[in-house]
């Protein structure tokens, strides 16, 4: 869990991704989170986010079938914070969608 919230921390410090859309590879990756774990990082991610950013959208790309089941809970838990998040499977797929506006 540490990982991840460095990782919020440096996105988020990141001025030009305010209006970017977003690519996260996560195909390999291995996540032992616990429905816990996914409720203290939306507590994270709203103290920390950025009131002024306006992403236009962000792609979740997973190469694990349980991985993008949680990631859904992850999206449904984060939705109030206005981004158009998707969950794929296929990276072509994430980015044909991220290329369509």
């Amino acid at each position: 869990m540490k990982i991840i919230k460095e990782a919020v921390d440096a996105l988020y410090s990141m001025k030009e991704y305010a209006t970017r859309n977003g690519f996260w590879d996560f195909r390999g990756v291995k996540a032992d989170l616990s429905y816990e774990d996914f409720w203290d990082l939306k507590g994270y991610i709203e103290k920390r986010y950025p009131k002024e950013w306006n992403p236009k959208r962000t792609a979740f790309v997973f190469d694990s079938q349980v991985n993008v089941g949680l990631s859904r809970i992850y999206r449904s838990m984060t939705e109030h914070l206005g981004t158009d998040l998707e969950i794929f499977s296929d990276a072509a797929k994430a980015e044909s969608w991220l290329s369509r506006l």
